[in-house]
């Protein structure tokens, strides 16, 4: 009895040795802007090109949004998508534009004033 836990204590050492192989090399070549080996592609998002990779006990969210913010987050599986960062970009983040037949002058709507 002895012998098998020790045998199952060996592989499950090794698998998760392989699991933090693994997510180290997809991280490092998802920051390069290359595409990762050891994980495959769950999601992309329709914020500018943000995309999910699931691995072993890993997920990556490469995150390529229209306000600038490009990172990668890696984590367990339960990571989360956030749809609130942001990359300070130069383009202000506005809401809808006023729908009217009159001229209104730039600097209002850059400064929210309808």
């Amino acid at each position: 009895m002895k012998k098998g836990i020790k045998i199952l204590a060996i592989t499950l050492g090794i698998l998760l040795l392989f699991a933090l192989l693994f997510a180290w090399i997809d991280f490092s070549r998802v920051q390069q802007g290359k595409f990762p080996l050891f994980s495959f592609c769950i999601a992309v998002y329709k914020d500018g090109g943000t995309k999910e990779y699931l691995g072993l006990g890993y997920k990556i969210i490469d995150y390529h949004k229209v306000n600038c913010y490009e990172k990668a987050h890696i984590g367990t599986w339960f990571l989360a998508y956030d749809n609130n960062l942001d990359g300070g970009g130069p383009f202000p983040v506005m809401g809808p534009l006023p729908l009217t037949n009159e001229l209104v002058p730039l600097q209002n709507i850059l400064n929210g004033i309808p």
